[in-house]
C-alpha cells in the first residue's frame, strides 16, 4: 500500500496486488543497474527528476506502463532512457 499521514488519519493512495512499491522501486533500481548508496528509491527519483517533464512540470513525452521484463528492450531499442523509465514508475 502507498499510505499517507494528514490530519490526525492515514489515507491509502494506492494498493497492489502483487509487488509492493518498494520491491518494485528495487527491481527497476537493479535492471537499470542503479547503485544502492544511499538508497535504490533515492537514486530512482533523482534520475526521474531528469525523465520526461520540463521546468514547468509538464509532460514531454508518453509514459511508459510496461511489465519490467519489456524494459531491456525498450533500453536497447532507445525508446526509452532510464531517467523516462524511472519518471515512468513515479
Amino acid at each position: 500500500q502507498v499510505i499517507a499521514y494528514s490530519r490526525r488519519r492515514y489515507r491509502i493512495l494506492g494498493e497492489t496486488l502483487d509487488v509492493a512499491v518498494g520491491n518494485c522501486i528495487d527491481r527497476l533500481a537493479r535492471l537499470l543497474q542503479i547503485p544502492n548508496s544511499p538508497s535504490p528509491g533515492y537514486n530512482v527519483e533523482q534520475l526521474a527528476k531528469r525523465g520526461t517533464q520540463n521546468n514547468l512540470g509538464e509532460t514531454l513525452k508518453p509514459l511508459f506502463c510496461t511489465p519490467q521484463a519489456v524494459t531491456p528492450k525498450l533500453l536497447e531499442s532507445g525508446e526509452a532512457t532510464p531517467e523516462d523509465l524511472c519518471f515512468s514508475l513515479q
